[in-house]
C-alpha cells in the first residue's frame, strides 16, 4: 500500500473490499499523490465510494434463476441449461461481488481439465457468465457498483477452420448405413447444407413444392432464408409418411426427458439428438472424425467444386458475412484460374508485355543460331 512511480506519474495502491486497487495520480508531485491516497482512504472509511442501498447482495444462485427466467430459457442453443448448471455448481451462493477474475479462471481450468474438454469448449461457458453479468448489470443499473470479472480474463483464440469433407464414395456408404429415419435426414444435410437445429425443427408449412423452396425461418445469426430444393431432395421429402401430418417434417413421436413442452406440434416431437444413430452409421460405413455438422462443410465443398461462387454458397449457408464462406474458396477449380486470367486482360497490348515477347523471340532466333 502506498505510492509508487512509473516514468514521471505517481500511482497510489490501497485495498477496498478485500481487493487491492492501483490507481494513477495523473500528477508528477509525490506530496500530491500522498494527499490523495488520503483521500480515497477517508472515503473508504466513510463509506462514501459505494452507496450501501446500491450494494449488490445478490449471489451467484440467485443471479442463475434471474437470467434463466428473462434470458436463457429462450436462447435457441440447447446447450444453456447445461451451462448455467456446471456454472451454479462451481459459484453456488457465492456473492457476485466475491466472484473476481481470478475465481473465473479457476473455474475454467476446473472445467477444462475434469471434463477433459477443449479450451474452445471452456470458453463457451465464460461467454455465457460475461453475458450473465452484463445483463444483470445493465438491468439493475449497478455499472457504478458492480464490474464483470469475465472481463478482466483473457479467453483462449480459438481456430475455427475445420473442414473435413466426404468423397462421392464415402457419402453413399454413409447412406447405405443410415437407418430408415436418418437417412432423408442425411440426404436433407447434404442437399441444402443447413444446421442440424434447422433440420429437425422444419416443418411442412416451411416446405413450398410448387417453387421448390425450404424457408428457413431463423437461422443461427438471426435472419432467414430460402434453399431451392433439389431433384433428389423433392423425391425424398415427397416419400416421408410425415408429410400428411402438417406437423414436423422429421418428426420423433416419443417425447424426451428434458424436452419442452411447447416444442411439440400436436403429438409430435422433434428429435433431440441423433448422435447415436449417426454415430453407428458413421461406423458401419467405415467413416472416422466425422460430425454431423461435416455434412454442411460436404454441401458446401461440393458446390464449390462444381463452380458456385462464393457469395451464392454464403448466402445458402445462412454465414452473415463472407469471411467464414472464404474457407471453402481453395476448392474451386476455377477460382484461382479466374483471378490470374484478370491479369493477362490488365496486361494486354502493353508496351512492357509487347517488349517481353519481343525480346524473348529474339532470344529463341540466337539460340537456334547458335546451336546450327
Amino acid at each position: 500500500m502506498g505510492v509508487f512511480k512509473r516514468g514521471a506519474t505517481w500511482y497510489i495502491r490501497y485495498a477496498r473490499d478485500g481487493t487491492t486497487v492501483k490507481e494513477s495520480t495523473g500528477t508528477e508531485s509525490k506530496r500530491l499523490a500522498l494527499a490523495i491516497l488520503a483521500k480515497r482512504k477517508t472515503e473508504i472509511a466513510e463509506g462514501k465510494h459505494l452507496d450501501r442501498q446500491e450494494r449488490p447482495e445478490m449471489t451467484f444462485a440467485e443471479l442463475r434463476e434471474w437470467y434463466w427466467g428473462h434470458h436463457g430459457q429462450r436462447k435457441k442453443s440447447h446447450g444453456v441449461r447445461g451451462r448455467l448448471e456446471r456454472l451454479k455448481a462451481f459459484f453456488g451462493n457465492t456473492p457476485l461481488l466475491r466472484i473476481t477474475p481470478e475465481l473465473v479462471n479457476e473455474y475454467r481450468q476446473e472445467r477444462i481439465a475434469r471434463d477433459q474438454v477443449s479450451e474452445r469448449t471452456g470458453n463457451r461457458d465464460l461467454q455465457e457468465l460475461k453475458t450473465m453479468f452484463n445483463q444483470i448489470i445493465a438491468f439493475k443499473r449497478w455499472r457504478r457498483v458492480l464490474e464483470n470479472p469475465v472481463s478482466y480474463v483473457k479467453l483462449a483464440k480459438e481456430r475455427n477452420e475445420r473442414v473435413r469433407y466426404l468423397e462421392s464414395k464415402e457419402i453413399q456408404k454413409l447412406l447405405a448405413a443410415a437407418p430408415d429415419h436418418l437417412r432423408p435426414i442425411v440426404i436433407t444435410a447434404l442437399h441444402t447444407g443447413m444446421r442440424r437445429g434447422e433440420i429437425l425443427n422444419l416443418q411442412w408449412t416451411d416446405i413450398d413444392f410448387t417453387v421448390d423452396n425450404i424457408h428457413v425461418r431463423e437461422s443461427k445469426n438471426g435472419e432467414g432464408r430460402f434453399i431451392p430444393i433439389s431433384a433428389e431432395l423433392r423425391r425424398t421429402l415427397r416419400s416421408l409418411p410425415s408429410r400428411s401430418l402438417d406437423g414436423y417434417v422429421f418428426p420423433s413421436h416419443l417425447p424426451r426427458r428434458k424436452r419442452i413442452e411447447d416444442s411439440a406440434v400436436g403429438q409430435q416431437f422433434p428429435y433431440v439428438d441423433l448422435k447415436n444413430s449417426f454415430s453407428a452409421a458413421l461406423a458401419e460405413a467405415g467413416i472416422s472424425d466425422f460430425r454431423f455438422h461435416d455434412l454442411r462443410h460436404v454441401f458446401a465443398s461440393q458446390m464449390m467444386m462444381s463452380g458456385a461462387d462464393l457469395n451464392t454458397v454464403r448466402g445458402l449457408l445462412g454465414h452473415k458475412s463472407v469471411k467464414m464462406t472464404l474457407r471453402y474458396a481453395h476448392l474451386s477449380p476455377t477460382h484461382n484460374r479466374r483471378a490470374i486470367e484478370l491479369i493477362d486482360k490488365a496486361f494486354a497490348g502493353t508496351q512492357v508485355t509487347q517488349k517481353l515477347t519481343h525480346e524473348q523471340s529474339e532470344a529463341e532466333v540466337n539460340s537456334v543460331t547458335l546451336t546450327n
